[in-house]
């Protein structure tokens, strides 16, 4: 029977939070400086991240593009977080892009990378979405 895994415990967990940061490479500096400035913040959205990690992920999403400033959109979604290089100078809204619709998600892995999404977006019929209706 194998041993269950030890509780991570302060100190241990400081200590494996130090071998793998530097997976906060990708991250900003903008956003490693917040994460500096407002730790207890940045804790709680770890900590509700990894409560909500078995929390299911929907068949079909439904999505509304009405024409509000995109920071309005983004409050109106109540994300845990939202990078702060997302603003309408970065991703403008256009008439085209208005309006309600439903979209599929392929569930098969959402851990890929990005450079596989992209690889593959580029030999796929399926559409890419404006980052506005997400």
């Amino acid at each position: 029977m194998a041993a269950k895994p030890a509780l991570l415990t302060p100190a241990s967990l400081a200590t494996t939070f130090a071998e793998h940061e530097h997976r906060l490479d990708c991250l900003s500096a903008e956003d490693r400086r917040w994460v500096a400035e407002h730790m207890p913040e940045a804790l709680n959205l770890w900590v509700g991240a990894i409560r909500n990690r078995a929390r299911p992920v929907p068949e079909i999403f439904h999505l509304t593009v009405d024409g509000r400033p995109l920071q309005q959109m983004i409050a109106a979604g109540a994300y845990d977080w939202a990078s702060s290089g997302i603003t309408q100078k970065h991703f403008p809204i256009t008439a085209d892009q208005l309006g309600e619709w439903e979209e599929d998600v392929d569930k098969s892995d959402l851990s890929i990378k990005s450079e596989y999404i992209i690889s593959a977006c580029a030999s796929s019929p399926i559409r890419s979405i404006p980052l506005s209706t997400l």
